[in-house]
């Protein structure tokens, strides 16, 4: 039945991208997922989750988030006030969710011998922050640690 409402579209399991795509171009979302409540407040859409709590609550205190009973009626109330509220313009993001978080990272992870620390003690950053430590050269140096160490003596 639901395959047959105007407006309303089933679809298969997508990719990250493709998703988030589609994402930023609803009207509204309607979840459980904590990681889509997240997406919709810093894309400033409208989102229903349908569960009694969550573990992102500032997604409903500063976002668009709001928790939704997993019963029809309450679904379909949500849904007609979501769609008729205000426009997306008039919501606010929390702050510091500005996209510049990776600046702010990187800010405080090129202090060389902190980094330095963290990478001896096993950290795996990600594929970004590695990129930002190549380019202040921190990388390099620990990646001349790790094959010093791998080329002296062990004791025994």
């Amino acid at each position: 039945r639901l395959a047959k409402k105007p407006g309303l579209h089933l679809i298969k399991p997508m990719s990250y991208l493709p998703f988030m795509g589609l994402v930023r171009e609803a009207k509204l979302v309607v979840t459980a997922s904590g990681g889509l409540q997240e997406e919709t407040t810093y894309l400033s859409i409208p989102c229903l989750t349908l569960r009694p709590n969550t573990e992102r609550p500032i997604t409903i205190t500063e976002g668009t988030n709001r928790l939704v009973r997993s019963e029809r009626n309450a679904i379909l109330a949500a849904v007609r006030e979501a769609l008729h509220a205000s426009s997306r313009s008039d919501v606010r993001r929390p702050e510091l969710w500005d996209g510049k978080a990776a600046e702010r990272i990187a800010h405080v992870l090129l202090k060389q011998e902190r980094v330095l620390t963290w990478l001896r003690h096993g950290a795996q950053p990600t594929v970004t922050v590695r990129t930002l430590l190549r380019r202040a050269g921190v990388w390099k140096q620990f990646e001349a640690e790790k094959a010093a160490q791998k080329k002296a003596p062990t004791k025994s």
